[in-house]
């Protein structure tokens, strides 16, 4: 049924999972089933013909249950009974408790080693991402449901090298695209899709003629902003060797204060970063101090020499 009112509303996701569907529009597709000869049902785009002659029964039995609890609409799941079953015997297997505390967290986690990531480049850039984040938050009104987004693009931003480093980000963008991530709605999985296309610096009219019709303008200026602070978090870790052990940022006024707490002089580092911070002035209307204080080690004694520029 979720699939006939995609295929006649002509919706450009073609993801049954956490569909939602008015009542309504079942209501009409459902009466159109039941009015239908077996022939009749078999050439209704979207519904399979090996269905066809079973349709009404299970579509009835939804109806019914619609009239009686007065729900508004639907969500599709694309799970079945074998996934449960599955999930079931693995977690049991692996001394977990069946039910997933966090499902977007585990979907996302299971994306990272199915596509074999670098899990600590991965980390470091979401660890990274959502302090700037987090100081920016109240500038930019961003929500607790945006720093979950950008959680998940960080993580995921690079998996897209499995099909080819060169123009990796847009590859990254298609794969989150289609991606089984748990408890995303399709327009919030759009957005992670955005945010890891962007990273790279994919051209913004091309983003925005592929995913234009499901996020609004709204949408496009929280995502603009997310996706310049996912590219400074990618830049602070751009040699991948960890020399950026942390941020202390504090916003006064218009006046961002970053003091990157790094291992050695992080010179690649800074040269990527230059226009990811001009992008992120002029978006949010802010000015960007930078200092950096490096922490060296002497190996014979231990101690700890702290140099600031």
């Amino acid at each position: 049924i979720a699939k006939i009112d995609q295929r006649r509303k002509k919706y450009p996701f073609p993801k049954l999972h956490n569909y939602r569907m008015g009542a309504i529009s079942y209501s009409e597709i459902w009466k159109e089933m039941i009015q239908s000869n077996l022939k009749e049902r078999k050439k209704i785009s979207g519904l399979g013909s090996d269905r066809a002659d079973i349709i009404v029964a299970g579509s009835t039995i939804i109806m019914a249950l619609l009239d009686i609890i007065k729900a508004p609409n639907l969500v599709i799941s694309g799970c079945g009974v074998r996934d449960g079953i599955f999930f079931d015997y693995y977690r049991k297997m692996e001394k977990k408790d069946v039910v997933i505390p966090d499902i977007l967290a585990h979907s996302t986690r299971n994306m990272l080693n199915f596509y074999k990531a670098d899990e600590e480049h991965a980390h470091q850039v979401e660890s990274l991402s959502l302090d700037i984040f987090d100081t920016l938050r109240d500038r930019s009104e961003f929500t607790s449901r945006d720093r979950k987004l950008l959680s998940v693009a960080s993580q995921l931003h690079d998996i897209g090298i499995t099909i080819n480093y060169y123009d990796h980000a847009r590859h990254s963008a298609y794969l989150v695209e289609n991606a089984r991530l748990y408890g995303l709605s399709h327009r919030e999985q759009m957005i992670c899709a955005v945010l890891v296309a962007w990273h790279g610096g994919s051209r913004t009219k091309q983003v925005r003629r592929y995913y234009g019709q499901f996020l609004d303008e709204s949408d496009w200026q929280r995502s603009r902003r997310m996706g310049l602070i996912l590219a400074l978090g990618e830049a602070m870790e751009f040699t991948q060797s960890g020399i950026v052990l942390g941020l202390r940022e504090k916003l006064i006024g218009d006046l961002l204060k970053i003091r990157m707490i790094c291992r050695v002089h992080p010179e690649q580092e800074l040269r990527v970063m230059a226009p990811i911070i001009s992008a992120l002035e002029k978006e949010m209307n802010i000015k960007i101090e930078l200092k950096i204080e490096i922490i060296q080690e002497r190996s014979t004694t231990g101690e700890t020499t702290r140099l600031l520029n």
